[in-house]
């Protein structure tokens, strides 16, 4: 070992024995300056050090015995972070190259966590440190007692006779804030290890405070942090707190979790006692909550305490995986772990069905939010299932499964079996909890989600209606389902496009809903979402575009590309540039969109089918007419039974065809199918629907191919008038048809003259 780091006895024992003399004087607590401090608790702690020696009866090591003091904090916030980078940035003439070098190498040692609680101890015992935070800690004590060797306080152990025992490989990488309380994360610690029956005097931990140098502010790299947490395998982050955890915001916390997949370390989450119980109360009251938290995490946001680090660490991220793919791990790590959690808890009640029931419920509807709706459903059967049998048909838990359970069987396209069952927990929730409780209220309104999905639109705004009424009543026009109302009720109005009403619901709920969460939030931007695909229908692609794109981009990151609502997004960007013909990225965003449909959902779910009349539509536009045509009878075959004759989309698919006909001079096939799709939007959507008025049109223009010119005279002033009344005089499809009327009036005064 160089000359210049080996162990003195004292630097200044003289002035450290006269400090410890007057602090013992004064009893068990004392106020020591700065300096003084930093004197007592590295020279003379280092100099009493008691023997270390292994107990070979227990196995167990025994912490040394120290003097017990209380130390007041003599510094003010302000001058914290001062007083760190002073400690830290020692004069290179007074650092050796060995202690530079030890002190930046990649190292696994790690503490027993039972030396923790004897630090906490010698530190002046719990009440001293309450509300200190680890920050605080390392400042007042950490750096103090490393300060002559400038070593990690393992790496300074190794080097003390006495005290080099104690410091082993550690078996746990510990991946924490330094701005939450300390005793927080050392109880998050105990409670995580102790529920595993673990003896935390042989738990070796790495924590970095204790584990790293603290003396050498030079970023560390990817590798130097892949090449502690791949040995030691196990990495635990402590969560706190659960609903707002620091950890998600800190960049070197996030970097933790990315090189902990990478090295595929096992990962656990660590709360304190009372922290588990509120998150697994909250689980279970709204697993959405925790979704959310996860959800509105973002790694391009996350801070460090110093800059450099941050900028370190961002380039690492940028290098090797970008932050939308680094946000879709993180969010994975958490999702697994959730998971890995809640089927521990299914397997530990396997003597008490009802108990295990609330548990199969929570997993099944955690899978359905995170969009595996084929792994919530047998969860969700088996929950209902148990709960049928221990409590009864129409007790009130029998009925939160089979909701869930007919949710998920909507979600997978499953209408025929949804249907029923989401009005048999209707009529028995009215009958067991009443018409306006909450829970019935949930039912009514995934019903009238249904009934749209499936075309219903006058049933659906018939049950949307009455839910947002009833919600407003019981919840308020605040409540997160009450604008959940408002947004669906809308989407109902836009499917009926009518698109002022929508409109007028979607800024009413985004204001209340901005307020509340903020216009970030995942749900604010589902609005946004939203109202952007109101505009894309009205023809406004400069008021669509920032907020599909914008969505589209948040949710890449937070869920990323298999997700529902990002494939929801993505189908309705490909929309967007086939209607501003940029065909060539709409094909390959539809394609995309149709590709992770069939493999998520399958390639006969609704939503697939959506996505593949989306680029049927764009061959067409494009003049692949045979491509298009060979979509859209595919698309007929694999329709679900409950897209009957009059379904919004099976009326969309036909009128298509028959422009393929059109277009192809296939006048008698084109005749067949486009008056009949006329005829069912008349009836089924009404004669002012903007669907029957583009309908009408497509009639007036065969008709003029056919030279049938007085039937195509009538509709083409119909069409204009209508969609003048409707839409306006200045809206695209409106000029559309006027345009069209305008050719067919010249051609037909040219044809006059040659008869």
């Amino acid at each position: 070992m160089p000359e210049k780091v080996k162990q003195q006895p004292h630097r200044d024992s003289l002035r450290a024995e006269h400090l410890w003399s007057s602090l013992q004087r004064k009893g068990s607590t004392a106020r020591i300056s700065s300096e003084d401090r930093k004197s007592a608790l590295s020279d003379e702690y280092l100099g009493r050090r008691a023997s270390y020696a292994s107990d070979k009866s227990g196995g167990s090591r025994k912490v040394p015995d120290v003097p017990k003091i209380e130390v007041h904090f003599e510094h003010d916030d302000e001058k914290k972070d001062d007083e760190k980078k002073e400690v830290m940035s020692p004069d290179s003439a007074d650092v050796s190259a060995y202690s530079y070098h030890r002190a930046t190498s990649a190292s696994i040692k790690g503490l027993p966590l039972t030396y923790f609680h004897k630090l906490i101890e010698v530190w002046g015992g719990p009440e001293a440190l309450a509300g200190k935070s680890t920050t605080d800690v390392v400042v007042a004590f950490i750096l103090p007692m490393t300060s002559d060797t400038q070593l990690s306080l393992c790496e300074h152990y190794l080097h003390d006779e006495a005290m080099k025992d104690i410091v082993q490989d550690a078996e746990w990488f510990i991946s924490h804030a330094w701005k939450n309380p300390f005793l927080d994360t050392i109880s998050a610690l105990d409670n995580f290890f102790g529920e595993r029956g673990m003896d935390p005097s042989t738990t070796y931990i790495w924590l970095d405070f204790a584990s790293s140098s603290q003396y050498f502010n030079e970023p560390r790299s990817y590798e130097w942090l892949a090449n502690i947490i791949k040995p030691i395998k196990n990495t635990v982050m402590v969560l706190q707190p659960w609903i707002d955890p620091l950890p998600l915001k800190r960049c070197w916390c996030i970097l933790e979790v990315y090189v902990s997949k990478l090295t595929e370390a096992r990962f656990h989450v660590a709360l304190t006692a009372s922290q588990t119980e509120e998150f697994m109360q909250a689980m279970h009251e709204d697993p959405e909550a925790f979704f959310n938290v996860l959800a509105n995490t973002s790694c391009e946001k996350s801070q460090a305490s110093l800059d450099h680090d941050r900028a370190a660490i961002f380039a690492i991220v940028r290098e090797k995986i970008g932050f939308t793919k680094l946000d879709t791990m993180v969010m994975q790590v958490f999702v697994d772990w959730i998971r890995e959690h809640l089927q521990g808890k299914i397997a530990a009640a396997e003597e008490d069905v009802l108990e295990q029931a609330d548990w199969l419920a929570l997993l099944g509807r955690f899978d359905h939010l995170t969009g595996h709706f084929d792994r919530a459903e047998p969860h969700l059967m088996q929950s209902y299932e148990l709960r049928k049998a221990g409590h009864g048909d129409e007790h009130p838990k029998t009925l939160v499964s089979l909701h869930y359970l007919s949710v998920t069987y909507t979600a997978q396209g499953r209408y025929e079996e949804a249907e029923p069952r989401l009005l048999k927990c209707i009529d028995s929730g009215k009958k067991v909890l009443g018409d306006e409780h909450p829970n019935v209220l949930k039912s009514v309104d995934k019903v009238a989600i249904l009934y749209r999905r499936v075309g219903k639109l006058h049933l659906s705004e018939k049950y949307q209606r009455n839910c947002l009424a009833s919600r407003k009543r019981v919840l308020g026009i605040d409540h997160a389902d009450t604008l959940a109302s408002m947004n669906n009720l809308a989407l109902v109005y836009k499917n009926l496009f009518r698109f002022k009403d929508a409109e007028i619901l979607y800024r009413e709920a985004m204001s209340h809903l901005f307020k509340l969460l903020g216009e970030d939030h995942s749900q604010s931007l589902t609005l946004k979402l939203n109202l952007g695909s109101v505009y894309l229908d009205q023809r406004r692609y400069e008021s669509a575009e920032p907020f599909l794109t914008s969505a589209y981009d948040h949710q890449i990151r937070e869920h990323g590309e298999a997700h529902y609502e990002t494939l929801t997004t993505m189908n309705y960007l490909g929309v967007l540039h086939t209607r501003t013909a940029r065909h060539e990225t709409a094909e390959k965003l539809l394609q995309k969109c149709i590709d992770l449909r069939e493999e998520v959902l399958g390639d006969k779910h609704a939503d697939t089918l959506v996505a593949r009349l989306n680029l049927a539509q764009l061959y067409r536009i494009m003049s692949r007419y045979d491509e298009a045509e060979r979509m859209l009878h595919e698309w007929m075959q694999d329709r679900p039974h409950a897209f009957g004759d009059d379904n919004i989309y099976v009326l969309i698919v036909r009128h298509n065809l028959g422009l393929v006909y059109v277009a192809k001079k296939e006048f008698k096939k084109a005749e067949e199918i486009i008056v009949e799709t006329l005829a069912k939007k008349r009836v089924a959507l009404g004669e002012s629907h903007p669907q029957t008025i583009e309908a009408m049109l497509a009639v007036a223009n065969l008709y003029w191919k056919q030279g049938r010119y007085t039937d195509a005279r009538t509709l083409f002033h119909e069409c204009a008038t209508k969609s003048s009344s409707v839409l306006g005089e200045d809206h695209p499809d409106t000029l559309h048809a006027i345009v069209d009327m305008a050719e067919f009036e010249r051609d037909e005064g040219s044809h006059k003259d040659l008869e």
